[in-house]
């Protein structure tokens, strides 16, 4: 047997191929993230002035824990921790609206309540595309998101 080849030099070869895999899936995971925090943000963007109008009471289903589940499994794909100091109802709404930046929030990004769509200035074609492009970007970093939306909502994407 050639001495190049004995069995720690394969082992650590095939280290080397396993850690180059990793690198390159975290990169590709790290270039996904930073798409669905642009388009996060920008969704966000295209609600913002609609919803800082809104006074809670008037839309009851933007807000709402099951999208804080939801978001719960994006932040933990991107290993990102928000404390919460106290029982909440939804969890993450402070005084001043959400305690999670727009960027890591796309399921809440997403959410448009009737008086936005019926809007006339709102943009719904520029919003279902965002949207479809988010979703996609979403369910290539971790297809969990995509199953527990369809579960949770009952529709499927």
């Amino acid at each position: 047997m050639d001495s190049r080849y004995n069995s720690t030099h394969i082992k650590r070869l095939n280290m080397k191929k396993q850690s180059t895999k990793a690198e390159k899936e975290y990169m590709e995971n790290k270039k996904l993230i930073e798409q669905i925090e642009r388009l996060s943000t920008e969704l966000y963007s295209m609600t913002r002035t609609r919803c800082l109008e809104c006074s809670f009471k008037e839309c009851k289903n933007c807000c709402d824990n099951a999208f804080c589940k939801l978001n719960d499994i994006f932040l933990q794909t991107i290993d990102r921790h928000y404390g919460i100091h106290e029982k909440r109802d939804p969890k993450y709404l402070g005084n001043n609206g959400c305690i999670i930046p727009p960027e890591h929030r796309p399921l809440c990004s997403i959410y448009i309540c009737a008086s936005l769509f019926d809007n006339e200035k709102f943009d719904k074609f520029e919003w279902r595309e965002k949207t479809a492009k988010l979703f996609n970007l979403l369910d290539k970093l971790n297809p969990n998101i995509r199953m527990q939306l369809e579960k949770q909502f009952n529709f499927k994407l």
